[in-house]
């Protein structure tokens, strides 16, 4: 006896409109100079809520779901890893840095042509890897970068205390960088310049 399906299901019938609006995203980004736009790069969770306030014409290439479209091309994805090595990136680092930094150096997009430069970087520091990362390509591109420490909410009275005192002394301090120890060692290597800064 089978069971009756109480909901009827059926294939995702948007599936194609969503891949078409995904290349259509990319080519944007790439286009954006011939628009008159602006290009700006860093990690998915960037608040692009900020930068997309500068208007229409500042477009985004956040490099986790970029890489991870990256990643559906095999054969691109490995020249890219390889590319990240041979300029001397560790093979165990995050793939989807080592992915964007490969087609980087290589100067080679996904949807064709050269690796589109940003004009400038925008990030926050939720990860260890997002700090060096985005550090990285403003080096290579020589555009300004600018970060936000978003830290950790910590429910400890004498965190709080901290944190609260800090952030009154000084308006730049975020939370993350209060003296909890556990804290500071796992994220020393997460303190570039806070706000803008210009690559060398």
């Amino acid at each position: 006896m089978s069971a009756q399906n109480k909901y009827p299901t059926e294939s995702l019938k948007l599936w194609g409109k969503a891949k078409q609006l995904r290349e259509q995203y990319y080519q944007n980004y790439a286009r954006a100079k011939d628009n008159g736009g602006l290009r700006w790069s860093g990690s998915a969770w960037a608040l692009d809520a900020v930068p997309a306030g500068l208007g229409d014409d500042v477009y985004s290439l956040t490099g986790e779901p970029y890489a991870a479209a990256i990643a559906h091309d095999k054969k691109f994805a490995k020249e890219c890893m390889d590319a990240a090595e041979s300029v001397g990136f560790a093979r165990d680092l995050c793939s989807y840095m080592r992915i964007y930094w490969g087609g980087m150096h290589l100067d080679k997009y996904l949807y064709g042509g050269k690796f589109p430069k940003p004009d400038f970087i925008f990030q926050t520091q939720i990860c260890c890897s997002h700090s060096k990362w985005y550090q990285h390509v403003a080096k290579e591109e020589k555009v300004p970068q600018f970060y936000v420490d978003v830290g950790r909410v910590s429910t400890t009275s004498a965190t709080r205390s901290t944190t609260a005192s800090s952030s009154w002394k000084n308006p730049r301090v975020a939370p993350s960088t209060t003296r909890n120890s556990s804290r500071r060692s796992r994220t020393k290597c997460a303190r570039p310049a806070v706000g803008p800064t210009s690559a060398p």
